[in-house]
């Protein structure tokens, strides 16, 4: 009798072929299920990841201004999507000369991937469609002020606002 419980139970041991085939469509079917909503996060994740990469460009920039007692000027291209910081040379003897200040090993950032610029303000004065627009920073940590405001493909919208008088930035993303 011991013997025919033993055998029923080798025979009952593991799974069969067909139950391992509904367990994996069910798990492809899942997967097919969830993949667009990972995707979107994704996208939204390196998304947020650029624009503080942005936020910290500008913050840079005050930075570099008080700390190196020097003007730095924050370049914004609305055409190409790009921004860039340029530290003048030498204030004793050429106060128009500058030169490119590298920002995370790059030269240029580029806006959020399918992001364009809707409205650009520099100083008080909307400056929208007249091309790049200049930012000043001054070593007492002022600067011209800056309102950037952004529109994705999908309609999400961003607005980077640099408060002049005290350089802190504000993003409403």
């Amino acid at each position: 009798m011991l013997f025919l419980t033993a055998a029923r139970k080798q025979a009952h041991a593991g799974f069969t072929l067909i139950e391992l085939a509904i367990v994996m469509t069910i798990i492809v079917i899942g997967f097919f299920a969830v993949r667009p909503a990972f995707s979107g996060a994704l996208r939204n994740a390196q998304r947020r990841a650029m624009l503080r990469e942005m936020v910290s460009l500008l913050i840079q920039a005050r930075t570099e201004a008080v700390g190196s007692g020097k003007l730095v000027r924050l370049l914004c291209d609305p055409d190409q999507g790009t921004l860039s910081l340029e530290v003048q040379v030498d204030p004793a003897q050429d106060r128009s000369e500058f030169e490119p200040l590298p920002v995370t090993g790059r030269e240029v950032m580029s806006l959020p991937p399918d992001y364009s610029v809707t409205g650009l303000e520099i100083g008080g004065m909307d400056v929208t469609g007249q091309g790049p627009g200049a930012v000043y920073y001054y070593p007492d940590g002022s600067n011209d002020g800056l309102v950037l405001k952004m529109e994705g493909a999908t309609g999400q919208q961003a607005v980077i606002e640099v408060l002049p008088a005290t350089g802190k930035v504000n993003l409403n993303a």
